[in-house]
């Protein structure tokens, strides 16, 4: 009887290996495709953020354009209507976005925390491997470029009829970016995200 209650108050050696090799194959299906899911939701997360700085952009465009009345500018009010526009871009969507700097003038340059505004990107993403080359230098904490130009496709004037042709925003942990591309010019419209490998940027 003492020898049958010794029996049955444990598991045998064999017992407990095969429990621990059923759970280490459940975990080897499992994990990655939680990890899958895990960043496919943070993928998701920075395309919203980079939208809402879109939409912040565009909103912008129209108030500025309501304000000036459609005219135009000399260079140097030209300089301070990018810094404006990019000051209203992070009034609207700074604080959710975790952008407390707004970049403009005559040669805007992101930096961590900032949203950067710029008129003559087309001399910088003019081709697939320009793009390439200046995206994968982009990869400032919550910072985002938006470039604005006005409708003539290729041209930058000093008329205020602008509207986003792109935006570039790189999410808190500098591990994701979503580049939106609206000019068909540079192969838009188009929304792709990007994850950080090493010293550039791989498209997911």
């Amino acid at each position: 009887m003492k020898k049958r209650q010794f029996r049955q108050a444990g598991f045998t050696l064999v017992e407990i290996i095969v429990v621990l090799v059923v759970l280490a194959i459940l975990a080897a299906f499992t994990i990655p495709a939680m990890l899958g899911f895990v960043e496919d939701a943070r993928s998701k997360a920075t395309i919203a953020q980079a939208r809402e700085v879109y939409t912040a952009g565009q909103s912008a465009a129209g108030e500025m354009y309501g304000v000036y009345d459609g005219g135009t500018l000399t260079e140097e009010a030209y300089s301070d209507y990018k810094q404006t526009f990019a000051q209203k871009i992070v009034d609207l969507v700074g604080s959710d976005l975790g952008i407390t700097k707004a970049v403009g003038g005559n040669n805007p340059q992101a930096s961590d925390n900032s949203l950067e505004v710029g008129t003559k990107f087309t001399l910088f993403y003019s081709d697939a491997n320009k793009i390439a080359q200046n995206r994968n230098k982009f990869y400032h904490a919550s910072a985002a470029k938006v470039w604005i130009d006005s409708t003539l496709e290729g041209a930058v004037t000093t008329s205020l009829d602008f509207h986003v042709k792109a935006v570039w925003f790189v999410d808190g942990s500098k591990k994701y970016l979503v580049e939106i591309l609206e000019d068909p010019t540079f192969g838009g419209p188009k929304t792709t995200v990007y994850k950080r490998s090493g010293d550039t940027w791989q498209a997911m």
